[in-house]
């Protein structure tokens, strides 16, 4: 429930409005874990894992964001070049 609500302000439009919904947000999120590869156990200090599936989906999507951002900044820069 909180995921989809506060994701919601975010929509991109032409959204269907069932999109944000907690059942759709449940089956993206277990799309996520499936397709994403378990990282190797690496143990910390006192045992601990220290990384697990969770933490490599946050990284591989914050690239992924950063990059769409890079690309962004650079077409705007672009744009405004030539004006």
């Amino acid at each position: 429930v909180s995921v989809s609500r506060a994701i919601k302000p975010f929509a991109e439009p032409g959204r269907p409005p069932d999109w944000f919904s907690q059942k759709h947000c449940a089956s993206q999120y277990s799309e996520l874990l499936e397709t994403t590869e378990t990282p190797k156990r690496k143990r910390g200090e006192k045992g601990e894992v220290v990384e697990t599936v969770e933490d490599v989906i946050v990284r591989k999507l914050t690239a992924e964001r950063v990059e769409e951002l890079k690309k962004i900044i650079k077409e705007t820069q672009e744009k405004y070049r030539y004006m």
